[in-house]
Protein backbone atom coordinates (compact mmCIF):
# COMPACT_ATOMS: atom_id res chain seq x y z
CA UNK A 1 0.00 0.00 0.00
CA UNK A 2 1.46 3.33 -0.97
CA UNK A 3 1.86 6.06 1.81
CA UNK A 4 1.50 9.43 1.67
CA UNK A 5 3.75 10.07 4.63
CA UNK A 6 7.35 8.35 6.09
CA UNK A 7 8.35 8.57 9.96
CA UNK A 8 12.15 8.31 9.20
CA UNK A 9 14.99 8.30 12.15
CA UNK A 10 18.53 8.33 10.78
CA UNK A 11 21.55 5.91 12.18
CA UNK A 12 24.57 7.49 14.01
CA UNK A 13 27.60 8.46 11.71
CA UNK A 14 25.05 8.43 8.87
CA UNK A 15 25.41 11.64 6.36
CA UNK A 16 22.45 12.25 4.63
CA UNK A 17 22.58 14.14 1.29
CA UNK A 18 18.95 14.05 -0.96
CA UNK A 19 16.66 16.78 -2.99
CA UNK A 20 13.70 16.96 -0.74
CA UNK A 21 10.92 15.89 -2.71
CA UNK A 22 7.59 17.03 -0.65
CA UNK A 23 7.48 18.38 2.81
CA UNK A 24 10.20 17.32 5.51
CA UNK A 25 9.52 18.35 8.97
CA UNK A 26 12.57 17.62 11.81
CA UNK A 27 13.20 17.37 15.02
CA UNK A 28 16.76 16.83 16.68
CA UNK A 29 16.21 13.78 19.60
CA UNK A 30 19.66 14.09 20.97
CA UNK A 31 23.18 15.62 20.60
CA UNK A 32 23.17 17.90 17.70
CA UNK A 33 22.66 18.30 13.89
CA UNK A 34 24.42 20.78 11.24
CA UNK A 35 22.25 21.36 8.11
CA UNK A 36 23.45 22.95 4.62
CA UNK A 37 21.02 24.31 2.39
CA UNK A 38 21.99 26.46 -0.53
CA UNK A 39 25.39 26.53 1.04
CA UNK A 40 24.10 27.90 3.45
CA UNK A 41 25.36 26.19 7.29
CA UNK A 42 22.61 25.65 10.07
CA UNK A 43 22.96 24.21 13.42
CA UNK A 44 20.18 22.78 15.48
CA UNK A 45 20.33 20.92 18.98
CA UNK A 46 18.19 18.82 20.93
CA UNK A 47 14.33 20.02 20.45
CA UNK A 48 14.71 21.98 17.83
CA UNK A 49 12.72 21.89 14.88
CA UNK A 50 13.34 22.89 11.56
CA UNK A 51 11.77 22.46 7.62
CA UNK A 52 12.71 21.52 4.38
CA UNK A 53 10.52 22.46 1.72
CA UNK A 54 9.77 20.85 -1.85
CA UNK A 55 12.82 20.70 -4.22
CA UNK A 56 14.96 22.22 -1.40
CA UNK A 57 18.73 20.69 -1.56
CA UNK A 58 19.91 19.95 1.82
CA UNK A 59 22.44 17.67 3.27
CA UNK A 60 22.61 16.59 7.20
CA UNK A 61 25.87 16.18 9.39
CA UNK A 62 25.88 14.58 12.36
CA UNK A 63 28.11 14.45 15.83
CA UNK A 64 28.24 10.41 16.47
CA UNK A 65 25.34 10.13 18.78
CA UNK A 66 22.97 12.49 16.95
CA UNK A 67 19.35 11.33 16.74
CA UNK A 68 16.86 12.80 14.65
CA UNK A 69 13.12 12.18 13.54
CA UNK A 70 12.16 13.38 9.95
CA UNK A 71 8.41 13.02 9.03
CA UNK A 72 8.48 13.51 5.51
CA UNK A 73 4.73 14.07 3.33
CA UNK A 74 5.25 13.48 0.27
CA UNK A 75 3.95 15.82 -3.20
CA UNK A 76 0.41 14.58 -3.36
CA UNK A 77 -0.36 14.95 -0.17
CA UNK A 78 0.46 18.44 0.10
CA UNK A 79 -1.45 19.20 -2.80
CA UNK A 80 -4.98 18.56 -1.22
CA UNK A 81 -3.80 21.42 1.41
CA UNK A 82 -1.49 23.67 -0.21
CA UNK A 83 -2.92 24.72 -3.56
CA UNK A 84 0.26 26.93 -4.20
CA UNK A 85 2.90 24.89 -2.24
CA UNK A 86 5.47 25.30 -5.17
CA UNK A 87 5.50 29.10 -5.29
CA UNK A 88 6.20 28.88 -1.69
CA UNK A 89 8.85 28.67 0.94
CA UNK A 90 7.18 27.78 4.15
CA UNK A 91 9.42 29.44 7.17
CA UNK A 92 9.41 27.00 10.51
CA UNK A 93 11.99 29.25 12.95
CA UNK A 94 11.10 29.54 16.94
CA UNK A 95 11.45 33.21 17.10
CA UNK A 96 8.92 33.68 13.94
CA UNK A 97 5.87 31.27 16.38
CA UNK A 98 4.04 31.46 19.17
CA UNK A 99 5.83 29.01 22.06
CA UNK A 100 2.64 27.24 22.35
CA UNK A 101 2.47 26.90 18.80
CA UNK A 102 6.07 25.77 18.27
CA UNK A 103 5.35 23.11 21.09
CA UNK A 104 3.29 21.67 19.62
CA UNK A 105 4.63 20.98 16.28
CA UNK A 106 7.62 19.10 18.52
CA UNK A 107 4.69 17.20 20.71
CA UNK A 108 3.22 16.05 17.53
CA UNK A 109 6.18 15.04 15.59
CA UNK A 110 7.82 13.31 18.77
CA UNK A 111 4.52 11.55 19.64
CA UNK A 112 4.16 10.01 15.43
CA UNK A 113 8.02 8.70 15.93
CA UNK A 114 6.51 6.99 19.13
CA UNK A 115 3.49 5.70 17.84
CA UNK A 116 5.60 4.21 14.85
CA UNK A 117 8.20 2.93 16.80
CA UNK A 118 5.28 0.95 19.16
CA UNK A 119 2.89 0.01 16.49
CA UNK A 120 -0.22 -0.26 18.59
CA UNK A 121 -3.31 -1.83 17.21
CA UNK A 122 -4.37 1.84 15.40
CA UNK A 123 -1.10 3.43 15.35
CA UNK A 124 -1.64 4.23 11.47
CA UNK A 125 -4.94 6.32 12.12
CA UNK A 126 -3.41 8.04 15.35
CA UNK A 127 -0.17 8.92 12.92
CA UNK A 128 -2.80 10.20 10.16
CA UNK A 129 -4.79 12.27 13.07
CA UNK A 130 -1.68 14.01 14.11
CA UNK A 131 -0.67 14.95 10.59
CA UNK A 132 -3.28 16.52 9.60
CA UNK A 133 -3.28 18.72 13.13
CA UNK A 134 0.42 19.77 11.63
CA UNK A 135 -1.09 20.64 7.96
CA UNK A 136 -3.68 22.58 10.07
CA UNK A 137 -0.78 24.38 11.98
CA UNK A 138 1.41 24.75 8.47
CA UNK A 139 -1.32 26.22 6.82
CA UNK A 140 -2.07 28.80 9.35
CA UNK A 141 0.65 29.46 11.76
CA UNK A 142 3.58 29.48 9.37
CA UNK A 143 4.69 32.67 7.60
CA UNK A 144 5.99 32.13 4.21
CA UNK A 145 8.17 33.77 1.27
CA UNK A 146 7.95 33.70 -2.61
CA UNK A 147 10.15 30.61 -4.14
CA UNK A 148 12.62 33.00 -6.76
CA UNK A 149 14.26 30.02 -8.18
CA UNK A 150 15.44 26.47 -8.31
CA UNK A 151 17.29 26.74 -11.37
CA UNK A 152 21.21 26.36 -9.96
CA UNK A 153 19.39 23.42 -7.45
CA UNK A 154 21.41 20.98 -9.17
CA UNK A 155 23.65 21.71 -11.79
CA UNK A 156 26.90 22.63 -9.88
CA UNK A 157 26.79 19.91 -7.82
CA UNK A 158 25.40 17.35 -9.66
CA UNK A 159 28.56 14.98 -9.15
CA UNK A 160 29.31 16.24 -5.92
CA UNK A 161 26.06 15.05 -4.87
CA UNK A 162 26.59 11.27 -6.80
CA UNK A 163 29.63 11.49 -4.24
CA UNK A 164 28.01 12.30 -1.16
CA UNK A 165 25.39 10.22 -1.74
CA UNK A 166 27.50 7.03 -2.47
CA UNK A 167 29.15 7.77 0.92
CA UNK A 168 25.90 8.06 2.93
CA UNK A 169 24.35 4.97 0.77
CA UNK A 170 27.15 2.26 0.55
CA UNK A 171 25.36 -0.50 2.55
CA UNK A 172 22.50 -0.49 0.26
CA UNK A 173 21.95 -1.41 -3.52
CA UNK A 174 22.72 1.58 -5.85
CA UNK A 175 23.15 1.46 -9.42
CA UNK A 176 24.10 3.99 -11.72
CA UNK A 177 20.62 4.10 -12.82
CA UNK A 178 19.16 4.92 -10.03
CA UNK A 179 21.53 7.87 -9.31
CA UNK A 180 20.81 9.31 -12.64
CA UNK A 181 17.01 9.92 -11.73
CA UNK A 182 18.07 11.39 -8.92
CA UNK A 183 19.80 14.06 -10.59
CA UNK A 184 18.09 14.11 -13.77
CA UNK A 185 20.44 12.92 -16.22
CA UNK A 186 20.95 10.35 -18.44
CA UNK A 187 23.04 7.49 -17.62
CA UNK A 188 25.20 8.10 -20.31
CA UNK A 189 25.97 11.54 -19.40
CA UNK A 190 26.33 10.83 -15.59
CA UNK A 191 28.85 8.13 -16.50
CA UNK A 192 30.73 10.39 -18.76
CA UNK A 193 30.79 13.42 -16.32
CA UNK A 194 31.46 11.53 -13.10
CA UNK A 195 34.75 9.86 -14.88
CA UNK A 196 35.68 12.98 -16.33
CA UNK A 197 35.54 14.94 -12.37
CA UNK A 198 36.80 11.88 -10.68
CA UNK A 199 39.22 10.02 -12.70
CA UNK A 200 37.33 6.55 -12.25
CA UNK A 201 34.16 5.05 -13.58
CA UNK A 202 30.81 4.89 -11.14
CA UNK A 203 31.04 1.12 -10.49
CA UNK A 204 34.78 1.57 -10.12
CA UNK A 205 34.05 4.52 -7.43
CA UNK A 206 31.10 2.55 -5.25
CA UNK A 207 33.68 -0.63 -5.09
CA UNK A 208 36.16 1.75 -3.67
CA UNK A 209 34.04 3.10 -1.15
CA UNK A 210 32.54 0.38 -0.01
CA UNK A 211 36.24 -1.42 0.68
CA UNK A 212 37.54 1.54 2.44
CA UNK A 213 34.71 1.64 5.11
CA UNK A 214 35.00 -2.42 5.38
CA UNK A 215 38.89 -1.47 6.22
CA UNK A 216 37.57 0.72 8.60
CA UNK A 217 35.16 -1.15 9.97
CA UNK A 218 38.09 -4.22 10.51
CA UNK A 219 40.46 -2.02 12.09
CA UNK A 220 38.81 0.52 14.17
CA UNK A 221 35.88 -1.02 15.18
CA UNK A 222 34.42 -1.29 18.75
CA UNK A 223 32.17 -3.99 18.44
CA UNK A 224 32.82 -7.11 19.58
CA UNK A 225 33.48 -10.13 16.91
CA UNK A 226 31.38 -13.12 17.16
CA UNK A 227 32.20 -16.36 16.14
CA UNK A 228 29.00 -18.92 15.21
CA UNK A 229 30.38 -22.45 16.16
CA UNK A 230 27.94 -25.62 15.61
CA UNK A 231 27.35 -26.31 19.17
CA UNK A 232 27.58 -30.16 18.71
CA UNK A 233 31.23 -29.53 18.54
CA UNK A 234 31.66 -27.02 20.89
CA UNK A 235 34.39 -27.95 23.80
CA UNK A 236 33.10 -26.29 26.15
CA UNK A 237 29.70 -28.02 26.26
CA UNK A 238 31.64 -31.35 25.59
CA UNK A 239 32.98 -30.86 29.00
CA UNK A 240 30.31 -29.57 30.59
CA UNK A 241 28.11 -32.81 29.04
CA UNK A 242 31.03 -35.01 30.35
CA UNK A 243 31.03 -33.23 34.28
CA UNK A 244 27.51 -33.82 34.61
CA UNK A 245 27.60 -37.54 33.72
CA UNK A 246 30.64 -38.32 35.85
CA UNK A 247 29.74 -36.38 39.14
CA UNK A 248 25.52 -36.66 38.71
CA UNK A 249 25.33 -37.62 42.28
CA UNK A 250 26.77 -34.55 43.44
CA UNK A 251 24.81 -32.43 41.01
CA UNK A 252 21.13 -31.16 42.12
CA UNK A 253 20.90 -27.96 40.10
CA UNK A 254 22.06 -25.86 37.13
CA UNK A 255 22.27 -21.79 37.65
CA UNK A 256 21.99 -19.71 35.07
CA UNK A 257 21.60 -15.79 33.35
CA UNK A 258 19.55 -14.32 31.45
CA UNK A 259 19.00 -10.71 30.52
CA UNK A 260 16.70 -9.83 27.92
CA UNK A 261 18.17 -6.37 26.93
CA UNK A 262 21.44 -8.34 26.12
CA UNK A 263 19.62 -8.81 22.61
CA UNK A 264 18.50 -5.72 22.39
CA UNK A 265 20.63 -2.91 20.57
CA UNK A 266 18.70 0.24 22.12
CA UNK A 267 20.10 2.96 19.77
CA UNK A 268 18.20 0.64 16.60
CA UNK A 269 14.47 1.31 15.85
CA UNK A 270 13.73 -2.14 14.66
CA UNK A 271 10.71 -3.30 16.21
CA UNK A 272 11.12 -6.82 15.89
CA UNK A 273 13.75 -7.29 18.09
CA UNK A 274 10.97 -7.04 21.00
CA UNK A 275 9.40 -9.43 19.99
CA UNK A 276 11.97 -11.71 20.21
CA UNK A 277 12.90 -10.76 23.57
CA UNK A 278 9.65 -11.67 25.44
CA UNK A 279 10.67 -15.63 24.74
CA UNK A 280 14.86 -15.26 25.37
CA UNK A 281 14.44 -16.63 28.89
CA UNK A 282 12.53 -19.38 28.16
CA UNK A 283 14.77 -20.17 24.70
CA UNK A 284 17.56 -19.87 26.72
CA UNK A 285 16.90 -22.54 29.13
CA UNK A 286 15.81 -25.01 25.91
CA UNK A 287 19.33 -24.30 24.40
CA UNK A 288 20.94 -25.19 27.65
CA UNK A 289 19.02 -28.49 27.86
CA UNK A 290 19.59 -29.46 24.90
CA UNK A 291 23.42 -28.38 24.90
CA UNK A 292 23.90 -30.74 27.93
CA UNK A 293 21.61 -33.18 27.12
CA UNK A 294 20.13 -33.02 30.44
CA UNK A 295 15.79 -32.77 28.87
CA UNK A 296 15.28 -36.32 30.92
CA UNK A 297 16.90 -35.68 34.20
CA UNK A 298 15.46 -34.41 37.04
CA UNK A 299 17.77 -31.30 37.36
CA UNK A 300 16.41 -28.18 38.80
CA UNK A 301 17.15 -24.88 37.20
CA UNK A 302 17.77 -21.61 39.25
CA UNK A 303 17.78 -18.01 36.69
CA UNK A 304 20.34 -16.65 39.41
CA UNK A 305 21.18 -13.14 37.97
CA UNK A 306 18.36 -12.27 35.04
CA UNK A 307 16.44 -8.98 34.13
CA UNK A 308 13.42 -7.91 31.51
CA UNK A 309 13.35 -5.24 29.33
CA UNK A 310 14.66 -1.79 30.79
CA UNK A 311 16.99 0.20 28.16
CA UNK A 312 20.52 0.38 29.39
CA UNK A 313 20.64 3.50 31.31
CA UNK A 314 19.13 4.01 35.02
CA UNK A 315 16.56 6.64 34.14
CA UNK A 316 14.97 4.14 31.77
CA UNK A 317 15.05 1.55 34.40
CA UNK A 318 13.24 3.58 36.23
CA UNK A 319 10.67 5.52 33.58
CA UNK A 320 9.87 2.14 32.08
CA UNK A 321 7.20 0.32 34.32
CA UNK A 322 7.42 -3.06 33.41
CA UNK A 323 5.34 -5.35 36.46
CA UNK A 324 3.30 -6.81 33.50
CA UNK A 325 6.44 -7.80 31.60
CA UNK A 326 7.82 -9.63 34.98
CA UNK A 327 4.92 -11.11 35.99
CA UNK A 328 4.32 -12.60 32.72
CA UNK A 329 7.97 -14.30 32.49
CA UNK A 330 6.97 -15.72 36.30
CA UNK A 331 3.95 -17.38 34.74
CA UNK A 332 6.44 -18.69 31.67
CA UNK A 333 9.07 -20.10 34.01
CA UNK A 334 6.69 -21.47 36.26
CA UNK A 335 7.12 -25.25 36.28
CA UNK A 336 10.35 -25.01 34.29
CA UNK A 337 12.61 -23.37 37.01
CA UNK A 338 12.65 -24.01 40.40
CA UNK A 339 14.06 -20.98 42.17
CA UNK A 340 14.96 -17.41 40.40
CA UNK A 341 17.27 -14.64 42.22
CA UNK A 342 16.70 -11.10 43.41
CA UNK A 343 18.78 -8.61 44.48
CA UNK A 344 17.74 -7.49 47.39
CA UNK A 345 17.86 -3.72 47.37
CA UNK A 346 19.86 -0.87 44.88
CA UNK A 347 22.59 0.00 47.46
CA UNK A 348 23.46 -3.71 47.89
CA UNK A 349 23.48 -3.98 44.36
CA UNK A 350 25.05 -0.52 43.40
CA UNK A 351 28.39 -1.95 45.90
CA UNK A 352 28.78 -5.23 44.14
CA UNK A 353 28.36 -3.59 40.59
CA UNK A 354 30.80 -0.94 41.64
CA UNK A 355 28.65 1.75 40.02
CA UNK A 356 29.02 -0.25 36.61
CA UNK A 357 25.64 0.86 35.01
CA UNK A 358 25.50 -2.02 32.89
CA UNK A 359 26.55 -4.43 35.88
CA UNK A 360 23.34 -2.97 37.84
CA UNK A 361 20.71 -3.24 35.19
CA UNK A 362 21.87 -6.87 34.94
CA UNK A 363 19.37 -7.85 37.85
CA UNK A 364 15.86 -7.10 39.65
CA UNK A 365 16.39 -4.70 43.05
CA UNK A 366 13.18 -5.87 45.20
CA UNK A 367 13.66 -2.93 47.48
CA UNK A 368 15.19 0.65 46.26
CA UNK A 369 16.28 2.36 49.55
CA UNK A 370 15.24 2.62 52.74
CA UNK A 371 12.31 0.05 52.45
CA UNK A 372 11.07 1.51 49.48
CA UNK A 373 9.79 -1.38 47.40
CA UNK A 374 10.13 -1.66 43.85
CA UNK A 375 7.32 -2.73 41.54
CA UNK A 376 9.27 -5.81 40.89
CA UNK A 377 8.33 -6.86 44.97
CA UNK A 378 4.58 -6.22 44.61
CA UNK A 379 5.13 -8.48 41.13
CA UNK A 380 6.28 -11.17 42.93
CA UNK A 381 3.59 -10.56 45.74
CA UNK A 382 0.91 -10.67 43.29
CA UNK A 383 2.67 -13.86 41.58
CA UNK A 384 2.36 -15.17 45.15
CA UNK A 385 -1.15 -14.72 45.98
CA UNK A 386 -2.48 -16.57 42.72
CA UNK A 387 -4.53 -19.52 43.79
CA UNK A 388 -3.31 -23.14 42.05
CA UNK A 389 -6.02 -24.51 40.26
CA UNK A 390 -5.89 -23.28 36.87
CA UNK A 391 -10.20 -22.44 35.70
CA UNK A 392 -9.03 -20.88 32.42
CA UNK A 393 -6.12 -19.27 30.69
CA UNK A 394 -6.70 -17.29 27.08
CA UNK A 395 -3.42 -14.88 26.08
CA UNK A 396 -2.94 -12.24 29.28
CA UNK A 397 -6.12 -13.62 31.53
CA UNK A 398 -5.99 -16.17 33.82
CA UNK A 399 -8.87 -17.22 36.33
CA UNK A 400 -7.69 -19.35 39.10
CA UNK A 401 -9.59 -21.32 41.90
CA UNK A 402 -12.90 -22.76 42.57
CA UNK A 403 -15.87 -21.83 42.28
CA UNK A 404 -16.64 -20.30 45.79
CA UNK A 405 -12.85 -18.96 45.86
CA UNK A 406 -11.70 -17.56 42.39
CA UNK A 407 -9.49 -14.96 41.00
CA UNK A 408 -9.34 -12.88 37.75
CA UNK A 409 -5.81 -12.11 36.85
CA UNK A 410 -5.29 -9.54 33.74
CA UNK A 411 -1.97 -8.41 32.45
CA UNK A 412 -0.12 -6.56 29.96
CA UNK A 413 3.17 -7.19 28.93
CA UNK A 414 3.90 -4.69 25.44
CA UNK A 415 7.59 -4.79 24.71
CA UNK A 416 8.82 -2.11 23.32
CA UNK A 417 12.17 0.76 23.48
CA UNK A 418 12.10 1.93 26.26
CA UNK A 419 13.38 5.18 25.13
CA UNK A 420 9.75 6.33 23.77
CA UNK A 421 8.02 5.37 26.97
CA UNK A 422 4.94 7.93 27.20
CA UNK A 423 4.68 9.91 30.91
CA UNK A 424 1.02 11.41 29.99
CA UNK A 425 -0.87 7.92 31.57
CA UNK A 426 -3.88 9.89 30.00
CA UNK A 427 -3.50 9.27 26.64
CA UNK A 428 -5.14 6.31 24.58
CA UNK A 429 -2.32 4.50 23.96
CA UNK A 430 -1.13 3.87 27.26
CA UNK A 431 -3.94 1.72 28.27
CA UNK A 432 -6.17 -1.06 27.07
CA UNK A 433 -10.09 -1.40 27.97
CA UNK A 434 -11.61 -4.90 28.48
CA UNK A 435 -15.27 -6.24 29.76
CA UNK A 436 -15.13 -9.39 31.50
CA UNK A 437 -18.24 -11.46 31.41
CA UNK A 438 -18.17 -14.62 34.35
CA UNK A 439 -21.52 -16.81 33.94
CA UNK A 440 -23.15 -19.77 35.51
CA UNK A 441 -21.41 -18.34 38.77
CA UNK A 442 -23.42 -19.41 42.01
CA UNK A 443 -25.85 -16.85 43.33
CA UNK A 444 -25.44 -15.24 47.05
CA UNK A 445 -23.22 -12.46 48.16
CA UNK A 446 -19.66 -12.31 47.17
CA UNK A 447 -16.66 -9.92 48.57
CA UNK A 448 -14.59 -8.55 45.95
CA UNK A 449 -11.11 -7.76 46.54
CA UNK A 450 -9.66 -5.66 42.97
CA UNK A 451 -5.84 -5.28 43.37
CA UNK A 452 -3.98 -2.78 40.37
CA UNK A 453 -0.42 -2.90 39.91
CA UNK A 454 0.53 -0.15 36.99
CA UNK A 455 2.47 2.91 36.82
CA UNK A 456 -0.06 5.30 39.11
CA UNK A 457 -0.30 2.64 41.84
CA UNK A 458 3.41 1.16 43.43
CA UNK A 459 5.40 2.73 40.95
CA UNK A 460 7.99 3.74 43.44
CA UNK A 461 10.23 5.65 40.71
CA UNK A 462 7.50 7.85 39.96
CA UNK A 463 6.29 8.92 43.39
CA UNK A 464 10.32 8.93 44.48
CA UNK A 465 10.93 11.65 41.61
CA UNK A 466 7.87 13.84 42.31
CA UNK A 467 9.07 14.23 46.26
CA UNK A 468 12.94 14.37 45.73
CA UNK A 469 14.75 17.84 45.54
CA UNK A 470 18.67 18.88 44.93
CA UNK A 471 19.61 18.24 48.14
CA UNK A 472 17.70 14.68 48.36
CA UNK A 473 14.75 13.98 50.83
CA UNK A 474 14.43 13.63 54.53
CA UNK A 475 12.77 10.99 56.66
CA UNK A 476 9.48 11.87 57.03
CA UNK A 477 9.47 12.49 53.35
CA UNK A 478 10.74 8.47 52.81
CA UNK A 479 8.64 7.49 55.29
CA UNK A 480 5.49 8.91 52.82
CA UNK A 481 6.83 8.22 50.07
CA UNK A 482 7.05 4.57 50.96
CA UNK A 483 3.81 4.26 52.57
CA UNK A 484 2.23 5.68 49.46
CA UNK A 485 3.91 3.90 46.58
CA UNK A 486 1.38 0.79 46.95
CA UNK A 487 -0.77 -0.51 44.94
CA UNK A 488 -4.41 0.02 44.83
CA UNK A 489 -7.13 -2.35 46.63
CA UNK A 490 -10.77 -1.87 46.23
CA UNK A 491 -12.96 -3.80 48.43
CA UNK A 492 -16.73 -4.49 47.15
CA UNK A 493 -19.77 -6.84 48.49
CA UNK A 494 -22.34 -7.54 45.37
CA UNK A 495 -25.06 -9.81 44.78
CA UNK A 496 -24.81 -12.49 42.25
CA UNK A 497 -27.80 -14.47 40.80
CA UNK A 498 -26.17 -15.79 38.09
CA UNK A 499 -23.50 -13.46 36.31
CA UNK A 500 -21.58 -10.18 36.44
CA UNK A 501 -20.15 -8.41 34.16
CA UNK A 502 -17.03 -6.31 34.80
CA UNK A 503 -15.28 -3.44 32.83
CA UNK A 504 -11.63 -2.83 33.17
CA UNK A 505 -8.60 0.03 32.06
CA UNK A 506 -5.82 -1.83 32.47
CA UNK A 507 -2.74 0.69 31.89
CA UNK A 508 0.63 -0.33 29.43
CA UNK A 509 2.50 -3.15 31.42
CA UNK A 510 -0.01 -3.20 34.64
CA UNK A 511 -1.34 -6.09 36.62
CA UNK A 512 -4.79 -6.59 38.39
CA UNK A 513 -5.95 -9.48 40.25
CA UNK A 514 -9.77 -9.27 41.18
CA UNK A 515 -10.62 -12.03 43.80
CA UNK A 516 -14.39 -12.81 44.63
CA UNK A 517 -14.99 -14.91 48.02
CA UNK A 518 -18.86 -16.17 47.85
CA UNK A 519 -20.15 -15.53 51.67
CA UNK A 520 -21.74 -18.81 53.43
CA UNK A 521 -25.40 -18.33 53.60
CA UNK A 522 -27.69 -20.44 54.36
CA UNK A 523 -30.64 -19.02 51.72
CA UNK A 524 -28.70 -20.32 48.82
CA UNK A 525 -26.74 -23.52 50.38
Amino acid sequence: MKTFYQVEFNEPNKVTVSINDGLRLVLVLRSRLIVWKYNEKYEYQKGDIFIVNHREQFRFIENKDTLYISIHLTESYLKQYIDDYNNKILILEKGCLQEVIYKQIVNAIAMIGVVNIRKGKYYRLYIEQQLINLMFIIVRFLPTKMNESYKTMLNDYRVEFVCNYIQSNYTNDISLTKVAKKVALSTTYLSKIFTQQMGMGFNQYLIHIRLEHCKEDLIYTDNTIVLNFNIENQAEVHIAKRILEDHKQHIDSIAFCANQNDIINFQSIESDQFNLAKKHITLKLKKIMEWLDVKNRKISFTLLNWNTLTGDTNLTNGEYFRAGIIFEQLIEMNGHINMIGYWLNFEIHQKYSQKDIKKELNGIDLYHQFDGKRPAFFTSMFFKKLLKNILYRNGNCIALGNTEHFQIVLWDAEHYNPYFTLNDSSNDLNHKEYQINIFDLLPGTYKIKHLTLDKNHGALYKIWQQYNTQHGMDEETINYVNRVSFPKLDVSEVDIIDTITYHLKLLTNAIQIIEFRRYFDKKYN
